[in-house]
């Protein structure tokens, strides 16, 4: 385990991103204490060496540094104008060589921003982002120039002034594989690509109603062996009558095709091919380099630190840790929340108030549940658990507090 630890040079910056490949190469990007005005990346080796460092002051938006798997080239991206300015993209080498920089507009609207970078398995570049509500989809040749550009949305169109988000690009043998979360209605879509960038097939998860309990995926994170795609993600179940909420985490494999889980069901998108001539590509500099300063006068120490045993997560933050499936009571008093755990399918749950009154009786439809008090005076509070015939699993005493 490296720790980096700064001095003079990077005291008012913090971490932003750290990104890195699969022979160990990363970058990491710092932004300045104030915000976006300033930011520096640093290019470090697999051994814990700073390879390099860059600064970029002139174009406030985020910096993303990307080495792709297979890859010793750190390809940089960023805006000029803000969140609505043309798109920036820049290689670097291994010794900090900039091989060339380049701004690309898109004639009818200048709105793109680039959160990804992959080598596909032709050996190609491709972008991709977000232009607008679109997501885009760009091949570059080895000199940084486009060789085409898509743009790729849902019918109708997933942003409806809320936004979407890009959660990832896999390269696959028949192309890419594209992840994105939208909203009306929330929901992951699926793209796959050909290596032309044409769609081949695509679909979204999708939410599954059981009386008053919806269950619905999520997914953010994706990676990819060979043509096998993994997502990570959320489990939501939510009771609408309560409007309570419980997420679990979840992973799934994905073939290339849509898959025939009942979580997932057909999405309608529209391609537009954007031709060449609408793309402006211009030759820029945005990043200045520094050399890495001589051991005498150090702006950056790499300190091995010793790896300890792992611990529980629990334990390390002084949480409860589960270890039975026995009915529990966890009384948040932030939240005005009484989160009831170790329950079962069938099971009821029930609140009395110190005169014995019924404040309400809940059958249960998953292992937790999160029961509101937030109407409920100052005193004292009683939760009970009975099985399916009415016998007593739990008695647990709250005391609310105001």
């Amino acid at each position: 385990m490296h720790f980096v630890t700064t001095l003079a040079w990077f005291s008012d910056y913090q971490p932003l991103s750290v990104k890195m490949n699969d022979i160990g190469e990363s970058v990491v990007v710092l932004r300045s204490s104030g915000g976006f005005q300033s930011q520096r990346m640093i290019r470090i080796s697999a051994s814990g060496e700073v390879r390099w460092m860059a600064t970029f002051s002139e174009y406030p938006t985020v910096v993303e540094g990307f080495i792709p798997d297979g890859s010793t080239a750190c390809y940089f991206t960023c805006s000029t104008q803000g969140n609505s300015g043309p798109l920036v993209i820049g290689l670097v080498d291994q010794a900090g060589g900039v091989q060339w920089t380049k701004r690309i507009t898109y004639t009818p609207n200048a709105n793109m921003n680039a959160f990804y970078v992959c080598v596909g398995f032709d050996g190609k570049l491709l972008l991709a982002g977000k232009q607008s509500s679109n997501v885009f989809l760009m091949k570059m040749a080895a000199d940084g120039m486009p060789e085409w550009f898509r743009l790729v949305t849902t019918v109708p169109p997933d942003d409806l002034g809320v936004g979407s988000a890009l959660y990832g690009i896999e390269p696959t043998s028949y192309g890419y594989m594209v992840v994105r979360n939208t909203a009306y209605p929330a929901r992951t879509v699926v793209q796959y690509h050909a290596l032309d960038g044409s769609l081949l097939t695509g679909y979204s998860t999708r939410t599954l109603a059981e009386g008053v309990v919806t269950k619905s995926l999520n997914f953010f994170e994706i990676g990819s062996v060979g043509d096998e795609i993994t997502m990570s993600g959320v489990y939501y179940v939510r009771n609408t009558l309560f409007n309570q909420e419980v997420g679990r985490p979840c992973v799934t494999t994905l073939p290339s095709q849509q898959p025939g889980e009942c979580f997932f069901g057909s999405e309608i998108f529209a391609e537009m091919p954007v031709a060449l001539s609408d793309l402006l590509v211009e030759d820029i500099s945005v990043a200045s380099f520094l050399p890495v300063p001589p051991v005498s006068d150090i702006a950056v120490n790499v300190v091995d630190l010793p790896l300890t045993p792992m611990s529980s997560l629990c334990a390390e933050v002084g949480l409860e840790e589960i270890t039975s499936t026995s009915p529990s009571v966890i009384y948040d008093p932030g939240y005005a929340l009484a989160t009831v755990r170790g329950i079962l399918p069938g099971q009821l749950v029930s609140l009395h108030n110190a005169f014995g009154q019924d404040l309400g009786t809940w059958r249960v439809r998953s292992n937790t549940m999160d029961v509101s008090l937030d109407n409920l005076p100052s005193g004292p509070v009683l939760v009970t658990v009975r099985d399916a015939q009415g016998g007593l699993l739990l008695s647990q005493k709250l005391i609310m507090v105001r």
